[in-house]
């Protein structure tokens, strides 16, 4: 990778922050059908699908705010259904 050019460098810098959100996405979809009693089997190859579902390459190649969205929308989910499982 050049160091002189910055376009270059803020690409990279989005495409590895949009890859720690995805990442951050995989863990609660992971977390949110583990709570609503998948298999472990039925959760991984819907992760494994999920990863090269062409939305779902594009959403991490580009900046976008639906990627933090999508990823804050699952947790959310998570969250309301063990505060919803606690009542």
């Amino acid at each position: 990778m050049p160091e002189d050019d910055p376009a270059l460098q803020f690409s990279y810098s989005i495409q590895l922050c949009n890859l720690g959100i995805y990442i951050f996405f995989l863990f609660g979809l992971y977390n949110y059908l583990k709570i609503k009693g998948f298999e472990n089997v039925h959760i991984v190859s819907t992760l494994i699908l999920l990863n090269f579902f062409p939305p779902m390459v594009s959403l991490r190649l580009i900046y976008k705010p639906e990627i933090l969205i999508l990823a804050l929308l699952i947790w959310s989910l998570y969250f309301l259904e063990e505060f919803l499982k606690s009542q």
